[in-house]
């Protein structure tokens, strides 16, 4: 902006300096021109008064007499009241500024000199314009770089803030006042968008944290009713209850990194997370709604793909495989497959989405047009938040496709 702003000032300076130096040099011409004249008409009437007598007395002036008179390169021509040539001396000018004067008995004095010599006249003006005409142009680059930096130092300060609002940093000063209301305008609204930022996340980390307080308070009780079902004499409700008390923990822990996102925006722990293994208690989890459902459920790997491992937190990527499966369940259609990639997960149905909703799958949760709800723009958030991303990899079959960076 700053380059743009200096560019600009110049170009008009020399705008200006083009529109009037033109006129300005044709002026300066004109009067030497018209200063060129008026002494030679003088010159010619000196001329005129030191030979008047010879034509008082009906003589003609020498060449020896004229000499002395008409500068060297002048041309001096004489004429009758009728405009007949009495007398001519000096070589003919090719160019010629003439001044003439009337003399006695009705005769006409022209005396010209070659107009060549204007340029010598107005050399020195035209370098004192061409002076004037660097000067301004140097001034306007120096005046467009002071006013340049004192609009771009404020708008390059905003725009730190900004971007420390977008981060999340919601402390970020705002920008001492400029002395110009409009970008004052925008940092004191700046800086009231940041207190009600802070205000607004502040409250919701509160009540996200009292909010899984209470359910980890649920949960611990829920965990101990199943150790105690765990020691049944029943060896199918020991089962159950030992593989509904996993699932409990594994809740626990995932409702632990939804609250470091959060708190902080990432991931509370990232590790080396065997996908092959995670992914396999999550489906397990999930084979009874899938069945109760009428449709099916399949985990496989994807073909050439070793130990998949990958740095991410284990609860964010239980959380979003919990998602891409709800959604394929409520949303999909046909059977479900689970897939294990060298870098990620990707979940498949046999189901078709139009590519108008697609367009709309992951606008923000709050809008009544989200065509899926809540799951998936939380589920994208929790991707980015660790590190990963999460993409719609084809429209039919409808395929969800989660990436984290690999354990090398």
């Amino acid at each position: 902006m700053r380059r743009r702003l200096v560019a600009t000032i110049v170009g008009v300076v020399l705008a200006v300096l083009l529109v009037l130096v033109p006129p300005v040099v044709l002026l300066l011409h004109r009067a030497a021109e018209n200063e060129l004249q008026a002494r030679l008409s003088s010159q010619a009437s000196t001329i005129s008064a030191s030979i008047a007598d010879r034509f008082i007395q009906g003589q003609r002036p020498t060449v020896e007499e004229v000499a002395q008179l008409v500068p060297a390169g002048d041309e001096l021509v004489i004429t009758a009241s009728d405009g007949t040539e009495i007398f001519r001396y000096g070589p003919a000018v090719a160019n010629p500024v003439v001044g003439t004067a009337t003399g006695p008995v009705g005769i006409s004095i022209t005396l010209a000199t070659d107009g060549s010599s204007l340029g010598e006249r107005i050399r020195g003006p035209l370098l004192a314009l061409g002076a004037f005409a660097a000067g301004s142009i140097v001034l306007a680059a120096v005046l467009a770089i002071v006013i340049s930096g004192r609009l771009t130092r404020p708008l390059r300060d905003l725009a730190t803030v900004a971007d420390r609002l977008g981060a999340g940093d919601f402390s970020a000063p705002v920008p001492p006042r400029s002395g110009i209301a409009e970008v004052d305008g925008i940092g004191t609204a700046l800086g009231t968008s940041a207190r009600r930022l802070d205000e607004l996340v502040t409250a919701e980390r509160s009540f996200t944290g009292d909010a899984t307080h209470q359910l980890r308070t649920g949960l611990t009780g829920v965990s101990l009713e199943l150790e105690l079902l765990a020691e049944h004499p029943d060896g199918v409700v020991r089962t159950g209850a030992g593989r509904a008390h996993d699932q409990v923990e594994r809740l626990t822990e995932t409702l632990d990194d939804l609250l470091s996102v959060a708190r902080s925006g990432a991931g509370r722990q990232r590790v080396a997370v065997d996908l092959a293994d995670l992914i396999g208690h999550h489906v397990d989890d999930w084979m009874p709604r899938v069945r109760r459902a009428g449709r099916t459920l399949t985990l496989r790997t994807a073909p050439g793909v070793g130990k998949a491992t990958v740095l991410a937190t284990p609860g964010c990527v239980g959380q979003i495989v919990d998602i891409l499966t709800d959604n394929a369940l409520t949303h999909g259609r046909g059977a479900i497959t689970i897939t294990v990639l060298d870098d990620g997960v990707s979940v498949g149905d046999e189901g078709t989405l139009e590519r108008e909703r697609a367009a709309e799958l992951f606008r923000s949760a709050a809008s009544p047009a989200a065509p899926h709800g809540r799951g998936l723009v939380l589920a994208r958030r929790l991707a980015r938040a660790d590190g990963g991303t999460l993409e719609l990899h084809s429209l039919s079959p409808v395929v969800m496709v989660v990436t984290y960076p690999v354990m090398t």
